[in-house]
């Protein structure tokens, strides 16, 4: 028996068969006379054609764009033709070899085939991997496209085959791979003057067969060619605010993206014909042909600019392979608003009717109606945007910031159709196509009101709206401590029953976002690290840090310290503040249960690059119905960003000698310590390392100024030495003419380093210029100590405890060669197009704001690049004044218990003099 798709192509070769019929039924009432020229009244006789080819365009016009050589690169061609009559190949692969990235450059390919209707086909970049796939959705072993080619000797087992389309980060993002580095298209033969088609129109002409005659004389040149058409499109988005809010893209996440596109396009709405490979998948199974979840960090997403583009706009783009589909007639998707509708379910164990007794199911209605079906499998994108009103709002009489942690649901499509309700139900992602989605964040209001009215007037729009009495602390992803107020009552002293203190924390780990609050407490360990990364203790005054001591039952806790999680469950009275104030301590946006984190193994890529993490105080909140949406109002407000890598996520590093494999290094975003002028007085003889910089501060904190530092042990340094524990760091303000800079004073979320204790040397192109102020001082290589903390509050300095360090010249290299995997590059050179130096100088040497200290004494001149200089002396780097800047790093998943001298295996790189360039030293 036949199957539904066998007799749609069993259809199509009728179809094509009754003019051949015709043909034939008049030739043969007259007599058979040999003309000159092309027979078109022959089939299924041999003949030799020559056929045309192109390759098409497509304009690139964003970041993650492959250049227009490798959008074009055509490294082989294979045609063939096969009858529509019979289904068989009429004639064997016509392998072209071009090695060309021409746009609309014609190639010929001469086919020995057989005259008669037929189908003519080409495969481009047939080295790249393949499968094929039956109606039953079984999926055959990865091959070579080639191979799959040479057995595809009929119509039907041609298009069985699927080409793999990307579904890694690295292949979404670039649109191909370093194995696979060329785009697979295929093509189909139409006329000289139907070239270009509407998006749906490829669909009928690659089933419209073209009649081949017989020549007796040269092989006849066919009048069209064979168009190629990529399998994979490029999606841009372009996110913009609106007039009254500002926004911070922190993500996004491609849903759905398909693994496999057919290598030749199928139709739609033709009964019995899958348009898409995962078609044939079931709810089981749609793991075999979706990457139903990719999350792309900030480090994805980029400033955008020009004309007509409202300042503080962003674009991200990806790749992906087609994925077609349109909403269901009966769902009346007829307004945008209905596309990202949900069908919901009540909770287990929840009361109808109540708070988030109702949750979404992941089934679209326009999609799939009221349970799942394989068009659920739209691809759609995941933006998580932090939203900030421009202006207060009044609640309870009293102004608030009004802050949204948005969660935007996009599906792709909405292009197809003349009007709003046909784009409403237009779902598609066909190939070969450039798309771009602007989307402009007007409000935040929607989200408040389906999470305090339960009504869902915008359902691509979730996530938390808080209203925050106080500025939210905004944090780095290394330790921070700040202090805030809380009266008895609010912290449940004066309460002789239950009471609930209201909290909202949201931790992200692999990409999952985790939500607690009083009525959702953390149930084991792995869910209280999620929150705990907040820890509170009392202290003497607003403008007094607490020592820190750790949480009980930690060896050196003192029973002072909780977290927000303790709160309902009644505090001692060792926790109490006599002032009302308290410490709040962030750790570092890490999750480690030891300081050996080799043991973790790739524990760290799941919380590098991830969402900012936050925490609300004192709240009073609501819930919508389905559990999505919610509104805080809150005392204080806590976002803390992750740390992020330069290093792949995918592809570890091996182990070299006692260093494991899939370690890696950390950075933070900015460098709070702007502002301060640094300044050098260690100095040792053989003991500062190139690479290690960890090692170099270890050695500082040793006072070791020959020889090896020890490995373990606590440091001669104490914490009271390198940091003043009680006092937060203040920034003097600066205007520093010689650097055309100017920053208003600050405080910065972290105890004060130690003032610098040598001969100060004052500088016009210091930060703080000229400054005769020993407080305005610090000590270069102890730049990083305050991102660390005495986690067991005993005041010596251990190995574990030094975690954030100044890199050496040789991790800052890496940063610069690296810096496109970086949310915040350590310099930006695409946004940074002059360099302002001194009046008359002429010489980089004098943009001291733009030179990076480095712990082996060694400063880099970010703004040439690889060019570095070795620091010499307390002061003069050449020209006049220190290095402006430091960008502290961690390591990743090695032991932190101990300190190595040396990364061994691990060769060095040692600056060489420039000749040319006489008072600095080039790479």
């Amino acid at each position: 028996m036949k199957t539904s798709f066998a007799n749609h192509i069993r259809n199509l070769f009728l179809r094509a068969a009754v003019p051949v019929a015709l043909a034939a039924a008049v030739s043969a009432c007259s007599d058979y006379i040999e003309a000159p020229g092309p027979d078109f009244t022959v089939s299924d006789e041999p003949t030799n054609v020559t056929v045309s080819l192109s390759i098409p365009s497509m304009t690139p016009v964003s970041r993650a764009d492959l250049s227009n050589a490798q959008l074009k690169q055509v490294n082989s061609v294979w045609v063939r033709t096969y009858s529509s009559i019979t289904g068989e190949a009429t004639c064997d692969w016509v392998k072209v070899q071009t090695g060309h990235s021409d746009e609309h450059i014609s190639h010929t390919a001469d086919l020995k085939t057989k005259s008669g209707y037929n189908f003519i086909v080409a495969v481009a970049n047939v080295e790249n991997p393949g499968v094929t796939v039956d109606e039953n959705g079984n999926i055959s072993e990865e091959k070579p496209l080639s191979t799959l080619l040479e057995a595809a000797d009929t119509w039907q087992k041609f298009l069985a085959i699927s080409a793999c389309t990307p579904n890694t980060t690295e292949q979404l993002f670039n649109g191909i791979s370093q194995q696979y580095p060329t785009i697979p298209m295929s093509g189909i033969y139409t006329s000289a003057s139907d070239m270009n088609h509407p998006d749906g129109g490829w669909e009928s002409a690659c089933y419209t067969p073209i009649f081949i005659p017989v020549d007796k004389g040269n092989p006849y040149k066919l009048p069209g060619m064979i168009h190629l058409r990529r399998l994979i499109s490029q999606i841009n988005f372009n996110i913009m605010p609106g007039d009254d809010v500002t926004i911070s893209p922190q993500s996004f996440t491609v849903v759905n993206a398909p693994d496999y596109s057919w290598l030749y396009e199928r139709q739609s709405g033709v009964e019995g014909v899958n348009p898409n490979p995962g078609d044939a998948c079931t709810e089981d199974t749609k793991d075999n042909f979706y990457t139903t979840s990719e999350q792309f960090a900030s480090n994805y997403i980029y400033p955008l600019t020009g004309n007509n583009v409202p300042e503080g706009s962003y674009t991200f783009n990806y790749w992906q392979g087609e994925n077609k589909h349109m909403a269901l007639p009966a769902a009346n998707c007829d307004t945008y608003n209905k596309r990202e509708l949900e069908n919901k379910r009540t909770a287990e164990g929840a009361v109808p009717g109540t708070s988030s007794s109702l949750q979404n199911t992941g089934v679209y209605v326009s999609l799939s109606g009221d349970t799942w079906t394989p068009n659920n499998m739209a691809s759609y994108v995941i933006l998580r945007c932090d939203v900030t009103l421009k202006n207060p709002v009044s609640v309870d009489g009293r102004d608030y910031t009004r802050e949204g942690n948005g969660i935007y649901v996009i599906h792709l499509g909405y292009c197809e159709g003349d009007n709003a309700a046909e784009k409403s139900a237009d779902f598609n992602c066909r190939r070969n196509i450039n798309y771009t989605y602007n989307i402009t964040v007007k409000d935040i209001n929607n989200i408040y009101v389906e999470a305090v009215a339960d009504t869902e007037t915008q359902p691509g729009a979730e996530g938390l709206v808080s209203d925050v009495e106080n500025k939210t602390i905004m944090l780095d992803c290394h330790y921070g401590s700040f202090n805030v107020y809380l009266t008895d009552e609010e912290l449940g002293f004066t309460h002789d029953t239950d009471y609930t203190f209201g909290y909202i924390v949201q931790a992200f780990f692999g990409g999952t976002e985790y939500t607690f609050d009083e009525n959702n407490p953390p149930a084991n360990d792995n869910e209280r690290a999620l929150v705990r990364w907040i820890e509170l203790r009392p202290t003497t005054g607003e403008n007094v840090l607490a020592d820190y001591k750790p949480l009980a039952p930690k060896t050196g806790s003192d029973g002072s310290t909780f977290t927000l999680d303790m709160v309902q469950n009644g505090l001692s009275d060792d926790c109490r503040s006599a002032s009302g104030w308290y410490t709040v301590f962030v750790n570092e946006y890490v999750y480690e249960a030891d300081a050996d984190e080799s043991t973790g193994a790739d524990n760290w890529t799941k919380y590098v690059n991830q969402n900012n993490r936050r925490a609300y105080i004192r709240v009073r909140h609501g819930l919508s119905a389905d559990g999505e949406s919610a509104y805080a109002q809150s005392k204080y407000g806590v976002s803390q960003r992750s740390i992020q890598t330069y290093y792949s996520l995918d592809n570890y590093t091996p182990a070299e000698g006692a260093i494991p494999a899939k370690t890696a290094i950390g950075v933070e975003h900015i460098n709070e310590l702007r502002g301060l002028n640094m300044r050098r007085s260690y100095s040792p003889t053989g003991v500062l390392d190139a690479n290690n910089g960890r090692y170099n501060v270890w050695a500082w904190l040793n006072g070791t100024n020959s020889g090896t530092a020890p490995q373990s042990g606590s440091a001669s340094k104490s914490w009271s030495t390198v940091v003043q524990t009680n006092t937060l760091q203040s920034i003097p303000a600066m205007t520093n003419t010689n650097q055309y800079y100017t920053q208003a004073a600050s405080v910065q979320n972290m105890p004060a380093l130690a003032q610098f204790g040598g001969t100060l040397n004052p500088s016009p192109q210091d930060p703080v210029a000229s400054s005769n102020t020993r407080s305005d001082y610090i000590e270069a290589i102890n730049a990083c100590m305050s991102r660390n903390r005495d986690l067991n509050g005993n005041g010596t300095i251990e190995p574990e405890e030094l975690r954030w360090y100044v890199p050496a010249l040789g991790k800052y290299l890496r940063m610069i060669l690296g810096r496109n995997s970086l949310q915040t590059p350590l310099m930006d050179y695409a946004n940074t197009p002059r360099i302002y130096v001194g009046t008359g100088s002429g010489d980089n040497g004098y943009a001291t704001r733009l030179l990076v200290y480095a712990s082996n004494n060694y400063a880099l001149w970010a703004m040439e690049g690889l060019s570095s200089s070795a620091w010499t002396g307390n002061f003069p780097l050449y020209t006049q004044g220190g290095p402006w800047e430091v960008r502290c790093i961690r390591n990743l998943g090695s032991n932190l218990s101990t300190v190595t001298p040396r990364r061994k295996g691990v060769c060095s790189i040692q600056p060489q003099r420039s000749q040319e360039s006489g008072d600095h030293e080039l790479l």
